[in-house]
């Protein structure tokens, strides 16, 4: 088992690094997305709370990662079964936390989404409600007793 000691750390070591990707990933995509002119009000506060989100998710990632590497070394868990116990129930709940993360930002993700193509479909109607009229009246919409 002792030439075997390397994989747990360096599992850990790699999710530490997924999560500093993630997170410099996220950072990267709030400096494009907060400026943008063309977003509204509701489109502004559903980027800041995802970038919120998935700034805590991917940073957790990155300590998940620090501890499952580092608490599959520690000797002083080893020799201590109560102090081994709490530390990974710690990480347990921290990969709930995540996960529970994970599906609040699909679920807001999901929510905005349907609702901002709610209001794409009610504009799309009122277009062609206008262009239905304008090909009533036999007008092309332009004033001609100018």
């Amino acid at each position: 088992m002792a030439e075997n000691r390397w994989i747990v750390p360096a599992a850990g070591g790699l999710l530490f690094l997924i999560g500093l990707a993630l997170v410099s990933a996220h950072l990267q995509m709030r400096k494009r997305t907060q400026h943008k002119p063309e977003l509204d009000d509701a489109a502004r506060a559903h980027l800041t709370a995802r970038f919120r989100r998935r700034l805590q998710t991917s940073g957790l990632i990155a300590v998940l990662g620090v501890l499952i590497g580092v608490g599959d070394q520690l000797p002083i868990l080893r020799r201590n079964p109560g102090l081994f116990g709490v530390y990974w129930l710690a990480v347990l709940l921290l990969t709930f936390w995540v996960m529970l993360l994970g599906v609040a930002d699909y679920l807001a993700t999901r929510t905005h989404g349907s609702v901002a193509l709610a209001r794409l479909r009610r504009k799309q109607e009122e277009l062609e409600r206008e262009v239905a009229e304008i090909k009533r009246r036999g007008s092309n919409g332009r004033d001609t007793h100018g």
